[in-house]
């Protein structure tokens, strides 16, 4: 079975369904938009529970790979 999937760079390609490309622009795409919520959460206790519902409802690795890209953001940005 094909889809035609819309890549985040524009570029629109008919691959099969099980294409790991798929798996992988899914993935990155959740943890941006995970980073965008996190960014305005002032409260260390606000950004736990944040993490905490992420691990919850996708699992530990999302919220290794989150807290890991966040930690790297932060560091980058607050030196």
């Amino acid at each position: 079975m094909s889809t035609v999937t819309t890549w985040l760079d524009g570029r629109l390609q008919t691959v099969a369904a099980d294409d790991p490309r798929i798996t992988e622009q899914e993935k990155h795409r959740k943890l941006t938009m995970h980073l965008a919520n996190l960014r305005p959460l002032a409260r260390l206790a606000d950004r736990q529970t944040y993490l905490w519902n992420v691990e919850r409802r996708e699992g530990k690795l999302a919220r290794t790979d989150l807290e890991a890209a966040f930690k790297a953001e932060w560091d980058a940005n607050h030196g």
